[in-house]
């Protein structure tokens, strides 16, 4: 079978408002589900993904002066809809010490957006903002079993600087510290 190219699509990025909240709480739940509940829905995980993506929640974190959402949409059909976002922290807590301020702490993009350019225009917006700002380099997490957003981030020059714990229910999961962004 012949590898078939997806055509890039017209993305506009801007601030979330606090109306965005429904939206991003939906997209949340669906790709952090498609990702992470590969083998199933547990009670472990459905507790989480419905405490974790509601609307009240993400109101909240769009509220808060020390984070920032950049979201990815496209017009279809006359109708303005969401395929992806950034989440930003400022002045988060690096598990391994890196200098920088600024935490990618969510990077998701819908699944048929994926490999459309979504991914790499959110990253880019959000490394322009963060050096506007005076950080010149993003830190992040990622699951260490998510080899797509792994390699997505080495093609963007992120490197690993280490390792820290995710826990669910009583499970902790290794994610993978990564910096780049920067000079």
């Amino acid at each position: 079978m012949a590898n078939s190219t997806v055509p890039l699509i017209e993305l506009t990025i801007r601030k979330a408002l606090p109306d965005d909240a429904a939206n991003l709480a939906t997209l949340s739940l669906q790709v952090w589900l498609h990702n992470y509940a590969r083998e199933g829905i547990s009670s472990i995980i459905s507790e989480y993904v419905l405490n974790e993506f509601t609307e009240e929640k993400f109101r909240v974190r769009i509220g808060n002066a020390v984070t920032t959402f950049f979201l990815g949409e496209v017009i279809t059909n006359r109708v303005t809809n969401l395929v992806g976002f950034a989440r930003l922290d400022v002045q988060s807590v690096c598990p391994v010490p890196t200098g920088s301020a600024v935490q990618l702490s969510t990077l998701y993009v819908q699944e048929p957006f994926v490999h459309r350019g979504v991914g790499t225009a959110l990253l880019a917006h959000a490394e322009t903002w963060a050096g506007s700002q005076g950080t010149p380099q993003l830190w992040l997490t990622v699951n260490a079993q998510n080899h797509r957003a792994l390699a997505f981030y080495a093609k963007h020059h992120y490197q690993k600087i280490g390792v820290t714990p995710f826990r669910l229910g009583d499970i902790d999961h290794e994610n993978h510290v990564l910096i780049g962004g920067g000079p």
